[in-house]
């Protein structure tokens, strides 16, 4: 029998797109949702409130992130997990070298270029970077060089946060969307996406190898 001792940290990051705006219910907002929305009514409105509360009002597990972006939404909640976060975005066109040039480390950059500022690898580091810096309570814009991904000591690449390399992740597409996923600590993460969804893992990251 699973005991608190023996029981196991849990992740799972609920997925959902537009199609279950309809399903937002007002009345089962909680408090702080229900405080934000007092102060700013066309909150209600929009579709990015709707689903991602939705997801709120799905969840089992505590609530530990969440975000959303042009009318879906990814809710990370877990038990067991002391510091993780979430980012999802919009895969759309943009000036990757400038904005690299703002966000992304010297070999960040460097390997964007090699690979031809591809908009997969660009939202792949900035989804994580955002992530990152939510589940280690860092500011949004000013820390982004702060976090990101590095080489341990066997040459491949890991999560870091000020160079602290001790972060497991996950990367995955779904249609014209980047998401990430990120945590400390040994527990495993589920996705979990209406049937309909197409969701496509592309990278599982491990903590640091060597003194990463």
């Amino acid at each position: 029998m699973e005991t608190a001792l023996t029981k196991q940290p849990q992740l799972i990051c609920l997925l959902a797109d537009h199609s279950c705006a309809d399903l937002y219910r007002t009345e089962m907002l909680d408090v702080q949702d229900k405080n934000c929305v007092a102060h700013n009514p066309s909150l209600a409105q929009r579709m990015d409130w709707q689903v991602s509360r939705y997801l709120k009002q799905q969840a089992v597990l505590p609530v530990l992130s969440l975000s959303h972006s042009k009318g879906s939404a990814a809710v990370l909640t877990g038990d067991g997990v002391s510091h993780a976060g979430v980012d999802l975005e919009y895969m759309r066109p943009r000036d990757f070298a400038a904005l690299a040039e703002w966000v992304a480390a010297p070999h960040e950059q460097e390997y964007l270029a090699q690979r031809g500022w591809l908009s997969e690898d660009f939202y792949e580091l900035w989804t994580l970077k955002e992530a990152l810096l939510k589940a280690a309570g860092l500011a949004f814009p000013s820390d982004m060089q702060r976090v990101g991904w590095q080489y341990d000591s066997d040459g491949l690449k890991c999560l870091h946060v000020n160079q602290q390399g001790a972060w497991n992740g996950i990367s995955a597409k779904m249609g014209n969307f980047m998401l990430a996923c990120v945590w400390k600590g040994q527990a495993e993460c589920m996705l979990e996406a209406p049937r309909d969804m197409e969701v496509h893992i592309t990278k599982r990251w491990h903590v640091c190898g060597g003194n990463g």
